[in-house]
């Protein structure tokens, strides 16, 4: 930098004494690692069995400690439990069983990930001649500085910008029962849920790392969420042989599925009690309307109803035939196109059972060709996608000679209603 000010004609920036002080610099990815972060994993596990029941049930722990920043900034904790049970009733006529699984994670963490916005970013451009602590050990101002003084303490930045924390529980689990009235005749029905809530806190302090990386109040963030869905699943089957030759194979069912959730969330300024264990909304005591922000909302309704059929043939395994057919309805779609109606057919020849083909068992054990045609459908779009596709928001607009751009929209209440 000092030889390029002088090539242009102008004085050095350092003196030869500043180059010196300067000494090795700070090699700042060095500084954004840690070196053996301890990664932990534990299991405990129990199974038995009596006459009509079985059982399995676990608890385990996983605690990780992150690469980058260390565990004060990125940590990661799951405690899980589980419970697996099945149980026989009338000489196994009927079976009730269950699927039971409990987690917790208490996670912080810094952003990695994207682009533009993460950590690692200042730390690949930052100028190694930037000091990391001042004389009293605090992380160096570099806002003074008589050079360059946009330029931030990358470390600094990750330590001032990630201070959070998270907690979600998750609770996954199914209850079915299994009625066998007669020889291959089975009627299974299930009721599955999963149940997740989380929360999340975060905190920023006053601090100054450069001109352009600063903040000049405490501010607290708070999030809550909660979701959960339920699915209900019926399959009744029926598996007959005639003449030892003809082997059918029936089978009908449905599926019904719903989820639902909501969040909240909330930021606020100048906190009473400034840290991260005291990042709460009550402890914001911020008037101004610039620094204030609240929401909530539900999560997008989604609603699955299916009905199905299955008819397989076999014919001494020999010949195959299958035909499906299912009715899918959604709530992604409108009212007038919820449901769709997928059939599909297959057909399996096995040359190897063949009694031309038994005399060519040494070179070529199994031999199968199967043709299908079928048609599927998605359901994988945004909710509300069939209402009318009009942006509202930073649309320009045109009245007359002029042109503007509409920024803000304010909905009637009957609109909201309706939707």
């Amino acid at each position: 930098m000092s030889e390029a000010a002088v090539n242009g004609g102008k004085q050095p920036l350092f003196t030869n004494d500043e180059i010196k002080a300067f000494g090795k610099g700070t090699n700042w990815m060095d500084q954004m690692f840690v070196d053996n972060a301890l990664t932990q994993n534990y299991a405990l596990g129990a199974s038995g069995a009596s006459e009509a029941s079985v059982y399995s049930l676990g608890l385990s722990y996983t605690g990780q400690e992150g690469v980058v920043g260390g565990k004060g900034l990125s940590n990661y904790q799951r405690y899980s439990f589980r419970i697996n049970s099945e149980h026989n009733f009338y000489k196994e006529i009927i079976k009730i069983g269950q699927h039971l699984t409990y987690t917790d994670i208490k996670n912080n963490g810094i952003g990695v990930g994207n682009q533009y916005n993460n950590s690692f970013r200042g730390a690949f451009s930052a100028s190694p001649f930037l000091k990391m602590y001042d004389e009293n050990g605090n992380f160096f101002d570099n806002s003074k500085s008589t050079w360059n003084n946009g330029e931030a303490n990358p470390y600094a930045t990750m330590v001032y910008t990630n201070q959070n924390r998270r907690n979600s529980q998750r609770l996954l689990g199914d209850i079915y029962m299994v009625i066998e009235p007669i020889k291959n005749l089975k009627f299974k029905t299930s009721l599955g849920m999963d149940y997740s809530a989380g929360e999340s806190r975060s905190f920023t302090p006053i601090y100054n790392l450069s001109i352009y990386t600063y903040s000049i109040t405490t501010k607290a963030s708070q999030s809550m969420n909660k979701g959960k869905s339920l699915i209900w699943d019926n399959l009744l089957s029926y598996k007959f042989t005639l003449n030892n030759d003809h082997t059918f194979e029936a089978m009908v069912g449905s599926s019904a599925y719903r989820a639902d959730g909501s969040n909240i969330f909330g930021t606020n300024t100048n906190l009473i009690y400034e840290s991260l264990d005291y990042a709460w909304l009550s402890n914001a005591t911020g008037k101004n309307i610039a620094g204030i922000t609240i929401g909530g909302a539900p999560y997008d309704p989604d609603r699955r109803l299916s009905y199905f059929g299955r008819l397989n043939y076999n014919y001494k395994e020999k010949y195959l035939l299958n035909a499906t057919f299912r009715a899918d309805g959604s709530s992604r779609f409108g009212p007038e196109n919820r449901w769709g109606y997928f059939p599909s057919v297959s057909a399996g020849w096995v040359v190897t059972n063949e009694s031309f083909m038994q005399g060519q068992k040494e070179w070529l054990d199994f031999l199968k060709v199967r043709a299908s045609w079928g048609q599927v459908g998605s359901q994988n779009i945004d909710a509300f996608q069939y209402l009318a596709p009009i942006k509202l928001n930073n649309t320009n607009y045109i009245f007359g000679p002029d042109e503007g751009v509409l920024t803000q929209v304010v909905i009637k209440a009957e609109l909201l209603t309706l939707l």
